[in-house]
């Protein structure tokens, strides 16, 4: 037996003994058959009922922690919940490139669209980051690769100016494939042909 179960054991008891007169033996006692039962089951009920309680929507998504966040969103915590700063949780799994988690959030009702304070979206988000994996999806998803921010800006733009100059280029050759952009008339009309 590991010696973290035999402390979450002698842990358990000792929180039981609080609760109850026992002698000290006894709470020795029982810490070796919870260990013993851990051991054997797997995870002692208690501890599972607490760490439910305990997950952060937001900490998951901004760790990339997948079993957490599905944990998180089966307890009814929001795919959209925003924190103290309006950043929401699509915003950070997005910030941070973890695109599995962005996927889930997704599938369980997150907008993709969903701007924050600055007005930025979580395609902003990823491409400041340069997470080009990421930013592919969130285009393949069909989120409009033109949204600005507040200050006017796209997520082209925010990449380019981090440097990030493969998602920038990406972004680019995105928006090419909807309209020609570069082909203008002789009175420098844009043409808006559709491919």
């Amino acid at each position: 037996m590991s010696a973290f179960w035999t402390v979450l054991a002698s842990d358990a008891a000792c929180v039981f003994a609080k609760y109850f007169t026992v002698p000290a033996y006894l709470t020795q006692i029982w810490a070796l058959r919870i260990s013993e039962w851990v051991c054997i089951y797997g995870v002692f009920p208690v501890f599972q009922a607490t760490m439910v309680i305990t997950v952060n929507i937001h900490e998951a998504a901004f760790n990339g922690d997948y079993r957490q966040l599905n944990i998180a969103l089966d307890n009814g915590q929001s795919p959209c919940e925003k924190d103290n700063t309006g950043t929401s949780t699509m915003h950070k799994a997005a910030a941070n490139g973890h695109l599995e988690c962005l996927q889930l959030l997704s599938q369980r009702g997150g907008e993709l669209t969903q701007p924050d304070i600055t007005g930025c979206t979580p395609l902003h988000a990823a491409a400041r980051n340069g997470h080009l994996k990421t930013v592919k999806w969130l285009v393949e998803a069909g989120i409009d690769i033109n949204l600005q921010s507040q200050k006017g800006k796209t997520a082209r733009d925010v990449a380019k100016a981090a440097g990030y100059f493969e998602v920038a280029k990406f972004l680019k050759e995105a928006g090419r494939e909807k309209f020609d952009w570069e082909k203008a008339d002789k009175y420098g009309k844009l043409n808006f042909v559709t491919r």
